[in-house]
């Protein structure tokens, strides 16, 4: 009773969440994709919960548990289209970024009108198998552990997934989302835990996965060939409509890469949990049917309590992932079908109710497939077979930059169709490996129509950047390679000091080797590092010809202290688990000292020479290295925390110190400007009165336009260098605070910032603009020049928007814990809305550096703050700025 308590609150949950969230949805851009303002961490949430659904969970554990680890490892393609598509695809996906809400969106810009229609059409096929799928699931499951049939179990669970989706949209989808990920990230781990647990343990399982190999079948029933095909094809870049959806959700494709990048790291842990369930049903269970491996390992072993919410985590899994497709295929039907096929669009109102309503047509159409269909994976391949095969290429390059025209586009349809009635209908191939065929005819034809007509030649045009680049850099192709190992040569001197006692270090030491080949390699070796280390540090007494080679004799230092050392010692004493901890953590230490690429030439350099060594020493047979290793470890962890403290300490205060010259030297700079432009104002227009009345016409070489800009020069050059010098401040500021990581503790008032920051210089001839409304005091803890900063930031941003304003004015309130900032300006496009915090990011390039509002968002959270903004293109811009752990005074 209390397990099914558990799962009804999940449940209700839920949909008060979603409700909740949802309520303020007005059109179809918000119920598509929101107002992408979402962090990072909302934007990894939802596309984790949204791509792991049934086939991840039900349909991996149940075929693992037929097939054995094999299979897992062929799922493992999937976590290879999640970094293809974070480094390949993200980069690639800007210029359809608040400008499309759609996978039909995108097709129209590459295919045209028609190809809309069409995507439209598959994406409703594909949402509805692949809703129906998540249904399945969920009725297996309730009705696995409630005894409800399954009619009804799929009917239940779709109206809680409508009744949150149908009202919010993508708000509503999301923000359950986040709750779900919470659940299902907690299940599956618990699950796992107690399933090993009955099995004895992870030795036991070891064991047991070792007697049986990395298949459950005779070698003569293993098909190597499916295998690889599953493998293939779910490494295949992950181009569904639900990928496509959140990809557009996001603010910038930096963000696309962060989410997806963490994404493909998750799933690893996560897939390997759910394959391992499967493996453990296979044992402890081998006489269950394979659909309910997971439902079983629950039933049977999960104690009261936790069995309820572990199947809350699975209802997690299955509804995150239905309520993002419900969404889609809404989408799909309202705005990529109906709206390709009309001549005039759909009203708002309208066209949000259609989209409602076809949210309800999706989810009768997924129970329906639920019904029909009783493994999940089957529905999984289909959808695969289908959407792959016919939209998958033009898709994929398009997105790239390498499609073919309209013309092409449609054969290669063709071609992927026909391919799939072939051979699955009339040759009854496994579909798989039809849909890898149709997917390379559908590429070729893109590809041959490309060069035949010769519209693009990205691969030429590469490899003549790529011959230009080696004539050019040919004469440093010497040092290339090794200038790429020196990161910063600071660095270079602090681990030099601490290179100098880990070389020691072996000498106390030499007694715990077997034999005198092994000791003395291993201290000629440390006694070539302690003479390198020397000619590091002291690089400033060197002969110029070994300047040149500094970069050389940095590598040599990093592949002898670090790989080399700990891959010997690791082989000689029969790869240790101490020893392979220490090689874990001469990696973080590498990276730090090294580039990206330095760190994977030492460790290939370190490997191959102690490979060497090695096989001309043999092993140490019958000796304990742990007491060496002990103080090895002990060694690379401390010359880690101090590299880390060090390298920290060091970049802080040449930060400090560069922003503070900087700002010394620009300020003296502008004083002498602003000192020269009131010369200017006041004096350029009697000039130019002068010139006007005493320069006859017939002889004048200014034009009128060309004084009057002169006039105007002095106001320009004025507000140029407010402009720079609240650039600088800001910098300053975020260094000196931030780095130092010192933080007042004292009470101040945001009422006497607001006052302080419109007081500033910056806003003397404004001041019949502001509105200020007090209706209480709030007093804060921290640093009271950020939050003024922040302010003068603010301003500054709505004093720009209102140049153009007929009736200008700044309304600033203050009301409960919240500060409101309003002007009736210009406004804030929904395409740069999302952006607005984002360092660096600008859209008046001589007004802003873009640093202002993320300065101000980072000054607020530093606070306990929360910033937004709401804005309308021509109907003005709204900060809110809440302060929910401030002391509100009453009086006024």
């Amino acid at each position: 009773m209390f397990d099914k308590l558990i799962v009804a609150t999940y449940m209700i949950t839920t949909l008060i969440i979603g409700l909740y969230v949802g309520r303020k949805t007005d059109n179809i851009r918000d119920y598509a994709i929101g107002k992408r303002n979402f962090s990072d961490l909302v934007l990894v949430s939802a596309v984790f919960a949204s791509v792991i659904d049934a086939s991840s969970t039900i349909g991996l554990a149940g075929n693992t548990f037929i097939l054995g680890p094999i299979f897992l490892f062929s799922y493992f393609g999937i976590v290879l289209s999640r970094f293809t598509l974070a480094f390949f695809i993200a980069p690639k996906m800007k210029p359809f970024l608040g400008k499309t809400i759609s996978s039909g969106d995108i097709f129209e810009k590459l295919y045209g009108r028609r190809a809309k229609t069409l995507m439209g059409i598959s994406t409703i096929i594909e949402t509805t198998l692949m809703a129906g799928a998540q249904v399945l699931a969920i009725s297996h499951l309730i009705q696995f552990f409630f005894g409800v049939e399954p009619t009804l179990a799929a009917i239940g669970a779709s109206v809680v997934i409508i009744g949150y989706s149908f009202r919010g949209g993508i708000r509503s989808v999301t923000a359950t989302d986040v709750f779900q990920f919470g659940i299902l990230i907690i299940a599956i781990p618990i699950l796992c835990g107690f399933a090993i647990t009955k099995l004895g343990g992870l030795s036991s399982f070891l064991a047991k996965l070792g007697s049986s190999g990395l298949s459950f079948q005779s070698e003569a029933k293993i098909n190597f060939h499916e295998h690889i095909s599953v493998f293939l094809s779910f490494a295949l870049p992950c181009l569904y409509p639900v990928c496509i959806q959140r990809m557009l959700m996001a603010k910038n494709p930096k963000q696309i890469k962060t989410a997806f990048i963490i994404n493909g790291m998750l799933s690893i842990p996560f897939y390997i949990l759910v394959g391992v369930i499967g493996i453990c049903a296979h044992y402890l269970l081998p006489n269950i049917n394979h659909n309910i491996a997971i439902p079983a390992i629950i039933d049977s072993f999960l104690p009261f309590g936790f069995k309820g919410i572990v199947i809350a985590g699975m209802l997690a899994i299955f509804m995150s992932t239905a309520d993002s497709i419900l969404n889609i295929g809404a989408i799909a039907i309202t705005h990529d079908l109906i709206g390709s096929l009309r001549k005039k669009p759909l009203t708002t109102s309208k066209e949000l109710f259609l989209v409602r309503i076809s949210s309800i047509f999706i989810a009768l159409g997924a129970i329906t497939i639920a019904l029909r269909f009783s493994n999940v994976l089957d529905v999984i391949f289909l959808i695969m077979v289908l959407g792959n095969s016919v939209f998958f290429p033009g898709y994929l390059l398009g997105i790239l930059g390498y499609q073919g025209s309209k013309k092409a586009f449609w054969i290669g349809v063709t071609a992927g169709v026909a391919t799939v009635i072939i051979g699955i209908g009339v040759l009854n191939i496994f579909m798989l490996h039809v849909m890898l065929v149709a997917i390379a005819a559908n590429c070729a034809i893109h590809i041959i129509e490309n060069i035949v007509t010769k519209q693009r030649a990205p691969f030429a045009l590469r490899m003549v950047a790529s011959s230009v680049h080696n004539q050019q850099s040919s004469k440093f192709a010497k040092y290339f390679l090794f200038n790429n190992w020196v990161k910063n040569q600071d660095y270079c001197s602090i681990f030099a000091v601490c290179s100098i006692a880990i070389s020691i270090f072996p000498f106390f030491h030499s007694a715990d080797f077997a034999s005198e080949t092994n000791t003395s390699v291993l201290l000629v070796i440390n006694g070539i590092l302690a003479v390198m280390s020397f000619l590091i540090l002291f690089r400033e007494l060197w002969w110029t010809s070994f300047v040149r080679n500094f970069s050389v004799i940095w590598a040599l230092l990093l592949v002898i202290s670090l790989p080399l050392q700990t891959f010997l010692i690791l082989f000689w004493s029969n790869m240790s688990t101490i020893w392979l901890i220490d090689a874990v953590v001469m990696m973080p230490l590498l990276y730090m000292l090294t580039s990206r690429k330095g760190v994977i030439y030492t460790s290939i350099a370190g490997l191959m020479i102690a490979s060497a060594i090695y096989y001309f020493t043999g092993p140490l047979i019958e000796v304990d290295l742990n007491n060496f290793a002990q103080w090895t470890l002990f060694l690379h962890s401390t010359v880690l925390t101090i590299c880390l403290v060090l390298f920290r300490k060091r970049d802080v205060e040449i930060c400090k110190s560069t922003s503070s010259t900087l700002l010394h030297e620009a300020n003296r700079s502008l004083s002498t400007f602003e000192a020269a432009l009131s010369y200017m104002d006041a004096y350029i227009p009697e000039l130019v009165l002068a010139y006007n009345a005493h320069v006859p016409e017939s002889i004048r070489k200014i034009a009128k336009t060309d004084l009057q800009e002169l006039e105007r020069l002095p106001k320009i050059l004025t507000e140029s260098s407010k402009s720079t010098s609240l650039a600088l401040q800001n910098l300053l500021n975020r260094v000196q605070f931030y780095s130092s990581g010192k933080k007042s503790s004292s009470e101040f008032f945001i009422n006497e910032c607001i006052e302080k920051a419109i007081d500033s210089a910056h806003f003397i001839k404004y001041r019949n603009i502001f509105c200020i409304d007090f209706k209480n005091n709030i007093g804060i803890r921290g640093e009271p020049s950020l939050i003024i900063q922040s302010f003068i930031n603010l301003i500054e941003n709505a004093i720009t928007a209102i140049e153009d304003s007929t009736t200008p004015s700044i309304n600033i309130l203050v009301k409960e814990t919240t500060v409101t900032i309003k002007d009736n300006g210009c406004g804030i496009t929904p395409s740069n809305l999302p952006n607005i915090f984002d360092e660096l990011f600008t859209t008046k390039e001589s007004h802003n550096s873009g640093l202002g509002l993320a300065f101000c968002k980072q000054a607020v959270i530093e606070h306990g703050g929360i910033i937004n903004c709401r804005s309308k293109p021509n109907f003005g811009t709204t900060f809110e700025i809440f302060f929910p752990n401030s002391r509100i005074i009453k009086e006024i």
